[in-house]
């Protein structure tokens, strides 16, 4: 195989998608680069989405059912069945642009044998398309701290649905966590970012829609998202620690989210959740001052100063 046509496995986790998989599955097959295999995955779906998908006649598609277990379940079955050195992901309810994998390949012969790949990606509703693109001089680049950038960006550097990562890396950082039903791509991202390079295109190739059926992100409550966060700590923690790996300033990044959570807290008066805060692994991030600002729940007035200062910051 010539060194210029890497292969891609790319695998797409399926569940109660039948408005969108034909979207998602038409923008891999119609890509201007085709040495890929396309592997999608079925997580136990009850609307009939495999019916859109299993008339499809293309040699490079491959469908496999499987019990429900989540989306990282369903991502791990991929991975395990993928034959190719790169896995591509892509969610059933997004898609590709036409250039997406000749892009990453032409990534790949610049910066060859990295640990992950990713372009700028948009965020599309029915009203509305919101670009998340790193801006830099070169078009393609390695990306220096990926934490940093997740912080300019206010926003994940790369999307589940514009990343590609080499198969022994996932292996290597775990797979994808199946007790985790939010921030288990970050998971897998602050992993990778953390043992290897990250290699960064500026091209929006991937659409996100938010507005789809059965998403994920839509109905997940305040505590749930801490609890699962409070988790991803616990994991980040435990691989940087097994590993030997320099923490870079992924603690700046806790620390951001750690804030989010308490000032949330403060606008919206939400005690009962700040003293499920003050429990987790997540509290530890919260600056000093701001620990003396709540080391008692009697202390009305001082939390109503504080949150004046938030509005007006």
């Amino acid at each position: 195989m010539s060194e210029n046509k890497q292969f891609f496995s790319v695998v797409i986790p399926l569940y109660n998608k039948r408005p969108h998989i034909c979207r998602s599955v038409f923008s891999v097959l119609n890509q201007s680069y085709d040495n890929f295999e396309l592997i999608v995955v079925d997580d136990g779906s009850t609307d009939g989405s495999l019916n859109e998908i299993n008339e499809i006649e293309d040699k490079r598609l491959r469908i496999f059912e499987k019990e429900n277990g989540g989306v990282s379940s369903a991502r791990n079955f991929g991975i395990k069945k993928a034959n190719a050195d790169y896995v591509a992901f892509l969610d059933a309810d997004d898609e590709w642009s036409l250039d997406f994998l000749k892009t990453i390949s032409e990534m790949y012969n610049l910066f060859p044998n990295k640990g992950m790949y990713a372009t700028a990606y948009k965020l599309v509703n029915s009203s509305s398309e919101i670009n998340k693109i790193i801006n830099n001089e070169n078009q393609v680049f390695e990306i220096e701290d990926y934490f940093q950038e997740f912080l300019k960006l206010r926003a994940p550097v790369n999307d589940s649905s514009a990343t590609v990562i080499r198969r022994d890396l996932l292996f290597t950082v775990g797979l994808y966590p199946e007790d985790l039903n939010n921030f288990e791509d970050w998971t897998v991202s602050f992993k990778v970012a953390l043992f290897s390079n990250v290699i960064y295109s500026t091209k929006i190739l991937s659409s996100v829609h938010l507005d789809t059926v059965n998403r994920i992100s839509q109905g997940v409550d305040k505590y749930r998202q801490l609890k699962s966060y409070d988790k991803l700590i616990v994991k980040i923690e435990e691989f940087i620690f097994k590993n030997k790996l320099n923490r870079g300033n992924i603690n700046l990044l806790f620390e951001s989210q750690a804030k989010y959570f308490m000032k949330n807290s403060i606008i919206n008066r939400e005690w009962e959740f700040f003293d499920v805060f003050k429990k987790t692994n997540l509290y530890k991030y919260t600056r000093v001052y701001q620990r003396i600002l709540y080391v008692s729940k009697l202390n009305r007035i001082t939390l109503f100063i504080y949150k004046v200062f938030l509005l007006f910051r």
